[in-house]
Parts: structure tokens; sequence; C-alpha cells
């Protein structure tokens, strides 16, 4: 026989494990975009930011929903570091999307700068 508690590990690992494979199926659907795009080249850090890190968060969050019954303090905490992590990337790819704009501008005005100006 099955207490409450064996319920709502279940139910908790049911409910976080369908975030998770909607970041798998987004992620696949990501990757097909970003390597049929020819403005920006992903480099090797930008796959490795883009897919381990949430993917090690999600698996934190699954880990301690299924833990969180008999392991409530040991749960929490990984919950609350998964969600450290997913600010941390967030901010990681804040940054690097403001950098590459800023960058971009810059060259494309010292691009206009550099063709002459054709004006007859």
């Amino acid at each position: 026989m099955r207490s409450g508690g064996d319920n709502e590990e279940l139910l908790n690992g049911r409910c976080t494990a369908g975030p998770l494979g909607q970041f798998l199926r987004h992620r696949r659907i990501l990757g097909r975009r970003a390597r049929r795009q020819t403005a920006y080249q992903p480099v090797l850090e930008d796959w490795i930011w883009h897919a381990i890190p949430p993917l090690v968060a999600y698996g934190g969050v699954t880990v301690a929903a299924v833990m969180l019954s008999p392991h409530v303090e040991g749960a929490l905490f990984a919950i609350a570091a998964s969600s450290l992590l997913l600010l941390f990337v967030g901010i990681h790819n804040a940054w690097d999307t403001v950098t590459y704009i800023a960058v971009e501008q810059v060259q494309a005005r010292d691009a206009e700068k550099d063709t002459p100006n054709r004006t007859e």
C-alpha cells in the first residue's frame, strides 16, 4: 500500500518532467534554427552555455521534486541552486546579446564611413 507521500512525489516528478521535456523540445527547435541562420556563427562556448547549464538546472528541479517529501531541506536547496543557475544563464545570455548588438552597430557604422559617398 502506498502512502500519501508517495503520491506527492509521483505528482511532483510528473509536474517537473513536463517542463524538462519542453526544454529539450525547444532546444532541438532552436538548435535547428541557429544552424540555419547565417548572420552569426555560434562558437563552442555558445552551444555549451545555452545547452548544458539549463539542462542541469531543469534536471535538478526534477530530482528535487521527486525528493521533496523525504528530504525537504535538500530539495529546497536544490531548487534554489537551480533557480540561481537559470538566473546566471539569463544574465550571461542577455550580456552576450547586448555585446553582439553593440559590436555589430559599431562595425556597421565604421563600414558606412569607409564606403565613398556617391551623390552625383
